[in-house]
């Protein structure tokens, strides 16, 4: 079996959830807010949503009740309702969760309220399971820091399924949310972001329209850009500026098109990068008449100003007939001299049983069509040197399967793995009995965790190693905070991800119960 494909095999799963809250721009902490913190005022907030791969599960569905900040001004409500979406159906790229508008000010928690997570195997004999909600089903992120939430600050959280989901017995899987939290400076911060809807309000000399959600679209079956509180149509909708990147525009067999073939009311599924509109973004009203001034926000949807939330597309193609499919790469990128078609071999996962994936007739061309790109699945923009023998890749693709035999997919978008797409770690769950911190070198602080094979050495970077604490406070809700090295204490029942080393384990990330 090629190597890539044992990768494959047994990778791990990775869930996250994005929270970028953008009106005018990226930051950090409160003296890079680029604002007077005591100016009041609204800000956007979008809730984006991604996922990582995963070969254990086909569905991992999460049901969302509620997402509150937890600020020194009361409680802002970015989301209130249920919404239910399967995770894994992003993998590399993220989907706009919600658009919703807040007041500034300082802000110390963001809370979310679940209902259920349901996990669903690729095992048929496996039936689906539902792990309990520790606490009360509400989680509290704690960065390390208070934010302040405002015109100049994004945050991103993230989900770890793989280090989340712990399986008790063959039958039992317990669920401890494991949240990362990250400041989205800009928007290369994020994977791309991908969302299909209808065109709307085309403006053709700008070159930008409205991408609007479609009812009863899947994954986003239950899904408002809007939160309950607003009765503004035009938050169910997105601009696309298509001029920025800029965008390779398809039809719905995948052949290259400009921009006045697209169509009011069509469906389009346009891949891109979040951004915003800066006048839009300093400016909250819903009608701003003033706007009519050839940017990308023009006099046709002022009243529909979608908090100035703009999708600057990379990639869009219409309809429903180019479909996505994962793959692995048999060959590198050859140019057919006839008619100057790019293309490589490429052979369509799951695996066989007998692992040959790189025989005629098994694997086909792969067509890559004038305007294609490339990226990886941090959303990094590639070339086709990068696509090589044994390199793991998602294509979105026509095929005409009414053909006989079928037509070799024509690719208009292409995610690579490259190498080492799953990033596998090791996994020690134990109890700490005595913890080394030298102060001196710190890559060289150490502790003993006892296991149930043994006592195991692991070595982690007083800087570099993420350190996290799990418990529950006082009303029952569980949190989830950001510590450093020195809240490693002995007796803390702990889990440790990283890489073996010579005896030790490398820690990346270690997650104790804060016995609090």
């Amino acid at each position: 079996m090629h190597p890539s494909i044992q990768r494959l095999a047994a990778p791990l799963s990775v869930i996250a959830l994005i929270a970028a809250l953008v009106s005018c721009g990226g930051g950090g902490r409160d003296e890079n807010t680029g604002g007077d913190p005591a100016a009041a005022g609204k800000g956007t907030v979008a809730l984006l949503v991604t996922d990582g791969p995963t070969d254990e599960f086909r569905e991992i569905n999460l049901t969302i009740l509620k997402v509150e900040l937890l600020c020194e001004s009361g409680k802002q409500v970015l989301f209130s309702g249920m919404k239910k979406f399967d995770l894994l159906q992003l993998t590399d790229v993220t989907e706009i969760f919600s658009v919703s508008e807040v007041e500034t000010g300082y802000c110390s928690k963001i809370r979310l309220t679940l209902a259920e997570i349901e996990l669903v195997f690729k095992d048929p004999d496996k039936p689906n399971a539902k792990p309990k909600l520790p606490g009360n089903g509400k989680l509290d992120l704690n960065p390390r820091e208070r934010f302040y939430v405002g015109p100049w600050l994004g945050i991103q959280l993230d989900f770890d399924a793989e280090k989340a989901i712990h399986v008790k017995d063959k039958a039992d899987y317990n669920f401890r949310p494991v949240v990362f939290i990250k400041i989205v400076k800009d928007k290369f911060d994020t994977k791309l972001i991908r969302q299909r809807g209808t065109v709307e309000n085309l403006n053709g000399m700008a070159k930008t329209f409205d991408l609007c959600l479609v009812e009863g679209d899947v994954p986003s079956a239950e899904r408002h850009w809007d939160d309950d509180s607003s009765d503004d149509d035009a938050s169910n909708c997105i601009r696309v500026n298509t001029t920025d990147a800029p965008a390779s525009i398809f039809g719905d067999q995948a052949d290259p098109v400009s921009f006045g073939a697209l169509e009011e009311g069509e469906i389009a599924t346009v891949v891109g990068r979040f951004s915003f509109d800066h006048s839009k973004a300093d400016d909250h009203s819903s009608d701003d008449d003033s706007s009519d001034d050839g940017s990308s926000d023009d006099d046709s949807s002022d009243d529909n100003d979608h908090h100035g939330v703009v999708l600057a597309a990379e990639v869009i193609w219409t309809g429903d007939l180019i479909a996505r499919t994962a793959n692995i790469a048999c060959s590198a990128v050859t140019t057919n001299v006839p008619n100057g078609a790019s293309s490589y071999d490429n052979y369509q996962l799951p695996v066989p049983d007998n692992g040959e994936v790189c025989v005629t007739p098994v694997a086909k061309h792969t067509i890559l069509q004038p305007g294609a790109k490339i990226y990886d699945r941090k959303g990094r923009q590639l070339d086709e040197s990068y696509i090589a023998e044994g390199v793991l890749n998602k294509v979105d693709a026509y095929v005409n399967l009414d053909s006989v035999p079928p037509t070799d997919p024509k690719a208009v978008l292409v995610m690579l793995g490259l190498n080492d797409p799953l990033n596998l770690l090791d996994r020690l769950t134990g109890t700490i009995s005595d913890v080394d911190i030298d102060y001196f070198d710190n890559e060289s602080s150490n502790l003993t965790l006892m296991t149930g094979t043994g006592d195991r050495c692991v070595r982690f970077d007083n800087v570099e190693t993420e350190i996290f604490a799990i418990g529950l406070d006082d009303d029952g809700n569980i949190y989830f905070r950001q510590k450093n090295v020195f809240g490693l204490r002995s007796g803390q029942k702990a889990d440790v991800f990283g890489n073996e080393d010579n005896g030790c384990l490398n820690a990346e990330t270690i997650i104790y119960e804060d016995p609090a």
